[in-house]
């Protein structure tokens, strides 16, 4: 067995070696989750279990392993949780096989080379001391002889003397949610009860990361299902629909918000409550293919409904029964007290007066003044834009062009720490594809913080092509492997995690650590960048991010950076 650390990358092609990603040491905080690999080889197809799980492959008793996780030392060590999650590989775009899936399963099979074992882990203000020691034992089974320990390996956690609080947690997490595609995923009815039990899963996962947004669909088909309807390859369903069940009776329209509710208020259950963004009413897509029912309005808005009076399903098609449902809309979230914290999202936007002209539309349906939000993938917009930037977000491939000598200028340093930015389909650096590096995940909140964002966005948490555990792989000329999701669907309709995802999790924390230590008193940003050897925080590129790194320094040196940051704090 070796020990690897959480940014190792294992695929099928090689088995596990010894010289490359070791975990030599691992010092943690109190109350940030942390994680690593345990993994070994097999030569041949095997059936791996975890803990005391016990349980035949289809072949019968030969070539069974079984892995268990033992704490040996650690006071009051019930404050230390532990677990352990087998890794299952997913195919990349060029075939290659990565292991990413943190799967829910406690028994896998495995094909010969490396088997990784995920391990995880947090330990609460209750644990009283510096060591948490952990002794990982393998056995094996042949026929019906007694299972042998073939190896054995123990490993210690020094904590120290730093924790990370509720109100610790400052990082803007924006990451765009697709109940629709859940809901397929299963075969489920759309914001049935069932559908609301799922829904309930991936917002309590979400709320663990740190997510802030909530997410409302106001409209049929945004995104026009990302063009899904042109791919033939693996074709999937990629379409969302309205949250606001729209009818017409006796020639008036009535508009059912309770979906809309219950779906804001599981969201506050879970803490999820610094913004709620509308989406699907403002920059809505493809409207030269997709086309669109409305006939004097230039923004392809879809909404449909059903005339129990015909007995049939229609479309609004005209500005001013769009204007009546809008008014409708705003109202109700405002007599519920949302809309103070409600922003009218518009993806991609390019010509700024076909904008302000639906900004302009949209004000007219509310009395009080709305508030706009962008994903800006160019920066034109940005520059041109007037009103508040807050909680806009620039694609990281343009970052460059507001770094001069090395530090951020004009319009983003003036703005940034209200801003968010995001990778999607571009660049390539500081991703989180399956073929990404994996320490790139771990560097998220490190480039936030020294960008001055307040946080992150990702367009893609979980949306789900037909067969999202078979073939991930949808577009690749324009999406990589990876792109659309980074959690995955489990077979007890729970969330499984990924590798990326939770890599992204550490980098999150990290940005806390880092706020946390400036407000002590702290110059984190020199430190971080003089430590990192990052002269330049990003340049100019076409459709890609420059960092002028030729490579990323390792998981160990970039540790040891911010675990010595956090020491120097404690120790002074």
């Amino acid at each position: 067995m070796n020990i690897y650390s959480s940014t190792h990358s294992f695929n099928t092609l090689s088995t596990y070696d010894s010289g490359t990603d070791l975990l030599k040491e691992l010092r943690v905080i109190r109350n940030e989750e942390f994680g690593f690999f345990v993994a070994f080889n097999v030569e041949k197809r095997a059936y791996v279990s975890l803990g005391r799980h016990y349980d035949l492959p289809w072949w019968g008793l030969e070539n069974r392993y079984r892995f268990e996780t033992i704490v040996i030392h650690g006071e009051n060590h019930t404050a230390a949780k532990i677990e352990n999650y087998l890794c299952s590989y997913i195919e990349d775009d060029d075939k290659s096989l990565y292991a990413d899936v943190i799967n829910s399963e406690k028994a896998l099979y495995y094909e010969k080379g490396a088997v990784p074992i995920y391990i995880s882990g947090s330990i609460a203000e209750g644990f009283a001391a510096d060591t948490l020691s952990l002794r990982f034992n393998l056995y094996k089974s042949s026929a019906y002889y007694a299972e042998e320990l073939i190896e054995s390996r123990d490993f210690n956690i020094n904590v120290m003397d730093f924790s990370l609080k509720e109100e610790d947690k400052v990082f803007f997490l924006d990451l765009w949610q697709h109940p629709c595609s859940w809901a397929r995923t299963y075969g489920l009815e759309y914001f049935s009860d069932r559908h609301f039990e799922l829904i309930e899963k991936y917002i309590r996962e979400l709320s663990k990361l740190g997510q802030c947004v909530t997410d409302l669909i106001v409209s049929d088909f945004p995104w026009a299902g990302q063009a899904c309807f042109m791919i033939e390859n693996n074709p999937s369903r990629l379409y969302e629909y309205n949250m606001v069940r729209i009818s017409k009776r006796n020639g008036e329209f009535i508009y059912d918000f309770g979906i809309v509710d219950r779906y804001i208020e599981l969201c506050l259950k879970y803490n999820i409550c610094k913004e709620i963004n509308l989406f699907g009413i403002c920059g809505n897509w493809h409207g030269f293919d997709f086309k669109s029912p409305m006939t004097d309005y230039e923004d392809p808005i879809r909404l449909s409904f059903y005339d129990e009076d015909r007995a049939c399903y229609d479309y609004i098609r005209n500005k001013a029964e769009l204007g009546r449902y809008l008014k409708a809309l705003f109202a109700h979230l405002d007599s519920k007290g949302y809309m103070s914290i409600t922003k009218i999202i518009g993806d991609e936007p390019s010509d700024y007066k076909k904008f302000a002209g639906f900004h302009e539309f949209l004000s007219s349906c509310y009395e009080k003044e709305l508030k706009f939000k962008y994903a800006l993938h160019s920066a034109t917009f940005l520059d041109d834009y007037k009103g508040s930037l807050e909680s806009f977000s620039l694609n990281s491939a343009y970052v460059g062009y507001y770094v001069k000598n090395g530090r951020l200028e004009g319009i983003l340093k003036e703005n940034s720490k209200e801003m968010t930015w995001y990778p999607c389909c571009f660049p390539k650096k500081l991703n989180t594809f399956v073929s990404s590096p994996l320490i790139e995940s771990r560097y998220l909140g490190l480039y936030t913080y020294l960008w001055k964002f307040k946080g992150m966005l990702r367009w893609a948490y979980g949306l789900y092509t037909e067969k999202p555990l078979n073939n991930i792989s949808y577009k690749p000329k324009k999406w990589q492997a990876g792109d659309m999701f980074f959690v995955y669907p489990g077979k007890d309709m729970e969330v499984m995690h990924s590798i990326r995802e939770k890599n992204m999790l550490f980098a999150i924390q990290d940005f806390n650590i880092f706020k946390k230590l400036e407000k002590q008193g702290l110059d984190v940003e020199n430190y971080l960048r003089e430590k990192m050897e990052i002269k330049l925080l990003a340049g100019v590129g076409d459709k890609e991010l420059s960092l002028e790194i030729d490579e990323y320094k390792d998981y160990e040196y970039y540790k040891r950076i911010r675990d010595e940051l956090i020491r120097s704090f404690y120790e002074k």
